[in-house]
């Protein structure tokens, strides 16, 4: 948290982290209301039909991010209420598009992604790729947002599983796996614990669940004062890897790509 906090400092200064300092507050109050369980199911619903709306109008991974809205830019066009009220992707909109487009073209069927936050990733795998059938996630706290993304998830056409936990310990890579049930990923997004240790990690664990010919992402490859670039660097000079980049007014985004079996 500390190192998101000073991210945005040196980025876009202290007017900007007071202004997110109270956006975040009002949130945490927002979902404390909502969360009350006379109101928790009715904001829910508020929230499916307002999401159901957007969904209806989408044909492009552009519609879908307007959707979600990005890391730059305000709240996507779903306002959702309580604990549902945003579903944000933190990529730049140039990063998670060239990212979402390059792994649409390997027609992944399972998906997995570690490190979900506001939905927003998630969101999109479950939208834009066409073939998807199964999408996993797992979290440390997925605050009773599973059932809006279940909710997504059924109307795209794919079943979503929400393994809450650690993605380090033994005890969610076990669910893993049971949910997977012997079948491989064909994407992994490595988006959770961004120490080199973490990483690394995540890498270790679930690189062997992954298809011969899938793809491993990673965010913030280039995010300074992260572990991610490290340990970038040391995937690239033993695996066949892509960085996408993506320039804005606001600097790169730079993701990563691990081709496990090189590119055809």
């Amino acid at each position: 948290m500390f190192e998101r906090v000073e991210q945005i400092r040196k980025e876009r200064g202290y007017a900007r982290l007071l202004e997110r300092a109270v956006s975040y507050l009002t949130r945490e109050i927002e979902f404390a209301v909502g969360s009350v369980p006379p109101v928790r199911g009715v904001v829910l619903e508020r929230s499916k039909r307002q999401l159901d709306g957007r969904m209806a109008r989408e044909r492009t991974i552009a519609d879908i991010l307007d959707t979600t809205g990005t890391y730059y830019e305000p709240r996507g066009e779903y306002r959702g209420y309580g604990p549902y009220r945003s579903l944000r992707a933190l990529q730049h909109r140039g990063e998670i598009t060239k990212l979402a487009r390059t792994v649409d073209d390997h027609d992944p069927e399972i998906v997995m992604e570690i490190g979900s936050a506001n939905g927003g990733t998630l969101y999109v795998w479950s939208r834009f790729f066409d073939s998807v059938e199964t999408v996993l996630s797992t979290d440390l706290d997925y605050r009773g947002r599973v059932e809006l993304y279940e909710h997504f998830a059924a109307e795209s056409g794919c079943s979503l599983y929400c393994i809450e936990g650690d993605s380090h310990g033994a005890g969610t890579e076990r669910a893993i796996r049971e949910t997977l049930g012997g079948e491989s990923i064909d994407f992994l997004y490595i988006d959770g614990d961004h120490s080199y240790e973490g990483v690394r990690s995540d890498f270790e664990t679930y690189e062997p669940l992954v298809a011969d010919d899938g793809l491993i992402g990673f965010h913030d490859v280039g995010t300074e004062g992260t572990g991610v670039p490290r340990f970038w660097a040391e995937l690239e000079e033993e695996y066949d890897c892509e960085r996408v980049v993506a320039e804005s007014r606001h600097g790169p985004g730079v993701s990563g790509i691990v081709y496990k079996g090189g590119r055809a």
